[in-house]
């Protein structure tokens, strides 16, 4: 049977009972994430308007600790929708999406491992490829689905979800979060 690993991930909760809230803001104004409703479902609401070309970044993490070695399916759902990026593209070096959701985890070999997927609206300059991304629409929700993560990184196949890290980086953002999962099954 499918199981979700993440913990309220609907944020049917005060956000601080399941989630630890970060933020990186040096000398600048800082990002907020807080958890709300919208469009009749409850999000987390990622936010950062204050000085522009400026790097920023405000997120979320979750210890998971959970050993799943004896699964052949895990991946990632969850609703996302971009609102604001002053930032084009996903940056120069392709690493500040306005969301982007990062699962750490421990593979077959004992190595500390991190696979993530961002979404963004803005397309970049051509000299600043995105990868690690999709581009997705703004103001509209959009449902991501990862591929069966077993199977996508066999050669370092997950035995252990160490945490999960969902952020909106770059200049300025602004971005909602709903019903993120991790399955197993």
């Amino acid at each position: 049977a499918e199981r979700n690993l993440i913990r309220v991930g609907d944020f049917s909760q005060p956000l601080l009972e399941n989630w630890e809230v970060y933020t990186e803001a040096p000398y600048v104004a800082a990002g907020t994430v807080e958890v709300g409703e919208q469009d009749g479902r409850r999000v987390a609401h990622f936010v950062r308007l204050g000085e522009d070309g400026v790097h920023t970044e405000v997120g979320i993490r979750q210890e998971i600790d959970q050993d799943v070695n004896g699964y052949d399916y895990l991946a990632l759902r969850l609703d996302v929708r971009l609102l604001r990026q002053t930032l084009r593209g996903a940056g120069e070096k392709s690493s500040e999406f306005p969301l982007r959701v990062e699962v750490a985890y421990t593979d077959i070999y004992g190595k500390d491992l991190t696979w993530g997927h961002g979404f963004y609206y803005r397309d970049p300059p051509p000299e600043w490829p995105v990868s690690g991304g999709v581009k997705i629409a703004p103001f509209s929700w959009y449902t991501y689905e990862s591929p069966n993560l077993m199977e996508l990184l066999r050669d370092t196949r997950p035995a252990r979800i160490n945490s999960v890290r969902i952020y909106a980086s770059g200049w300025n953002y602004e971005a909602m979060l709903s019903e993120v999962g991790l399955f197993v099954e």
